[in-house]
Formats: C-alpha cells, structure tokens, sequence
C-alpha cells in the first residue's frame, strides 16, 4: 500500500491566499453591488491588448460624454455613467422593454505597468473607447560585482 503525505499547514495556507486573491477581485469587481439596487446594469465590455497597449471597449449606445466618468485608482480603471430613460413611463402602456436604463459601473484591472499620462478615450457610434498605453520595460544595467 502506498503511503501519501498530506501537508495540512502549507494545503491550508495556498488555499487560504487563493481565496484571498478570488474575494479581493470579486471586490474590486463589485463596489457599487448593491441588493437593493434594481437599476443597475451592466453593460458588454471587450478588454484587449496589442503590443502596445490595451484597449477597453464598452458597448453603451444612447449616453452623453456628460454622462460618464472614468477614474484611474492605481492598476484599476472604473467607468461610470448613467443611461437616461428616454420614454415616459407614465404616459405609455409598455409592450417590450429590453433595454436597460440607469446607473452603470464597471472595473478593469490593469494587469501590466502602463503609462498613465498617455491614457485616452473617445465615444463614437455607441462604444466607449479606451486605450492605455503600456510602459515599456527599460533594459536591466549591469551591476559590477567587485564593487560589492
């Protein structure tokens, strides 16, 4: 029979910091989750990368460039805005309703060092573009070992 060794201290530990990094991610994801929160929605979001940069894409037809918001917290970038009901609710006897309507919010996490002052964003045909330049990784000098 063959015997197996069970490492409880360091199976518990590496458990431990994978569920650390799931919650801590599902936080960044989720700051304005709310279950009471019955207007908010979610829109499609497209997060690529070239070589030079990554591209963040938001399908968010019928908003206002007044209407939205974007903040740069560390290696985390949220949009935020509102899409405004263009119908009136009350004067009107609804037969389909598929559009959503509301506050939004919206995190990505920058997974490379990128430079911040050349980040940029345009809206045109209902996307949100965003693009964000990535930090190009200087080439490592030598360090001289005799002087050590």
């Amino acid at each position: 029979m063959e015997r197996i060794k069970i490492y409880i201290q360091r199976d518990v530990a590496r458990i431990q910091d994978k569920m650390d990094t799931m919650f801590e991610r599902l936080l960044r994801q989720a700051k304005s989750f709310s279950l009471l929160a019955d207007n908010v929605w979610r829109p499609a979001l497209d997060v690529y990368e070239t070589q030079d940069m990554v591209i963040i894409l938001m399908e968010i037809a019928g908003m206002h460039r007044e209407d939205l918001e974007i903040i740069l917290e560390k290696d985390f970038l949220t949009v935020r805005g509102q899409r405004r009901d263009l119908t009136d609710q009350s004067k009107v006897r609804l037969h389909q309703m598929e559009i959503d309507y509301g506050f939004f919010e919206r995190g990505v996490h920058l997974p490379m060092p990128f430079k911040e002052d050349g980040i940029s964003a345009s809206y045109n045909d209902g996307f949100l573009k965003i693009t964000v330049p990535k930090k190009t990784l200087e080439t490592p000098g030598k360090i001289d070992i005799s002087s050590l």
